[in-house]
């Protein structure tokens, strides 16, 4: 007969395999898959900021959606003439939102109001826009691509309104939107960036790049990325190697941009090989020392809890007393739960043994005759009352059916309350004539 191999062996065995297998392959593994790790925390990073920045910008352009939404609903519905739409426009605090200017143009694209007030801008035609055109001809509200403001001489964005039959426009100076990015902190050379639908730079921490009105569509991450592909790219340029992020802002067809220099992403993957290769050593070492000596009081804790699990089984609850003290709390705990779990199985029996005795105590103290019956009227228990009634012992009515031993009959009588009992499921009760 094979003699099995004992746990110590298993045990040893494997602690020194697990020491062996580091040793002859981590040293060929360990670049790859700490620079895929690296890079896949890096890609998630990225990709947290951006949406961070995507959600932050969505959040703030519904934001002004609403404002102008409410503009629009008043002029609709009367509660402003157009007439005083100057006056009640005026009265927003415009440095509390992003919108430099509010603006009503009519029909024809030419400016009627403007807040804040200046008499020079009114009349100034917006109808070769082409955000008025795509306003008027959808009658939805729009995003416009950046242009320049004829009322700031700026890098601008505006939002158009369809009141028919005029237009609302809130202008936003570019310039509130790189602003905003600032509160989003990233690391050195760590590239935070906006762009329209047409791959121009509309808000970023260098503001110069943002008057440029600089395009990066042909970037290929930013190019995919407008054909709806986002995610983590990597890509050349100028022979530096890239890591970025493209993000999409929802309904307006925008895209929150994080770039990073490759070299500069993974510069802790060349810090952490100097540390890794030098602790490589020590640690395979430390593991074949513990796989000689951890067998020893691990086998002591497994015999312990072993002896405790067959004296619960044939009925003896006394504590084992340990062979070995363990430092770590957890395996002395295990062997503590053990002898709280078999205290715990003598308590209950003790407590049930009790309960019971009482039971019987008081059941068989109740002097009116007490049968407890099955549903077909077996006797499966009986008082002391009902035996002395009967004349007859407990054991010997164990087992007959109810109407044998009280009526004398071979079936339950019509009006028998257990029978009732159990069609109506409702406490019954009957007078009764005992054979």
């Amino acid at each position: 007969m094979r003699k099995e191999k004992s746990l110590r062996f298993f045990v040893t065995f494997w602690f020194i395999i697990a020491s062996l297998i580091p040793l002859l392959i981590l040293g060929a593994v360990s670049h790859f898959f700490i620079k895929w790790q690296l890079e896949k925390s890096i890609d998630k990073q990225s990709r947290i900021l951006a949406r961070l920045v995507a959600q932050d910008l969505s959040k703030l352009f519904s934001t002004q959606e609403q404002l102008l939404a409410i503009v629009k609903n008043d002029l609709e519905s009367g509660v402003i003439p157009e007439s005083r739409f100057q006056e009640y426009v005026s009265s927003f605090k415009l440095d509390e939102t992003v919108f430099e200017s509010i603006v009503l143009l009519d029909n024809n694209g030419e400016v009627k109001f403007i807040s804040p007030f200046r008499k020079e801008f009114i009349g100034i035609d917006f109808s070769n826009y082409d955000f008025f055109k795509k306003v008027k001809e959808s009658g939805k509200s729009q995003w416009s691509d950046t242009f320049i403001s004829p009322f700031s001489g700026k890098s601008s964005i505006a939002l158009g309104v369809w009141s028919k039959p005029v237009i609302i426009v809130g202008i936003i100076d570019l310039n509130k939107l790189s602003e905003r990015m600032s509160k989003f902190e990233a690391e050195k050379d760590v590239y935070i960036i906006v762009t329209d639908s047409r791959g121009v730079i509309i808000a970023a921490h260098e503001k110069d790049i943002v008057a440029q009105r600089m395009s990066v569509k042909n970037l290929p991450m930013i190019a995919e990325a407008l054909k709806g592909n986002c995610g983590v790219f990597e890509y050349k340029s100028n022979g530096i190697e890239y890591i970025g992020c493209a993000e999409n802002i929802p309904e307006i067809g925008w895209l929150s941009v994080v770039i990073q220099p490759e070299d500069v992403a993974l510069a802790s993957l060349f810090r952490f090989n100097v540390f890794f290769f030098a602790f490589l050593g020590g640690t395979i070492l430390i593991i074949i020392i513990v796989s000689l000596v951890a067998p020893r009081n691990l086998l002591r804790l497994i015999q312990d809890l072993k002896l405790q699990i067959a004296n619960i089984a044939s009925g003896k609850y006394e504590p084992v007393e340990k062979s070995v003290k363990f430092k770590a709390r957890e395996f002395n705990e295990l062997l503590d739960d053990v002898t709280n779990m078999a205290n715990a199985i003598r308590d209950r029996e003790q407590s049930i043994e009790e309960a019971k005795r009482d039971w019987e105590m008081t059941f068989d103290s109740v002097p009116d005759m007490i049968f407890l019956l099955k549903e077909d009227g077996t006797i499966f228990r009986a008082n002391r009352a009902a035996a002395d009634f009967l004349g007859c012992s407990i054991q010997e009515l164990i087992g007959k059916k109810c109407y044998e031993v009280v009526h004398g009959t071979a079936e339950h009588p019509p009006n028998c309350p257990h029978m009732l009992s159990q069609r109506t499921g409702q406490v019954e009760s009957a007078e009764m004539e005992l054979s």
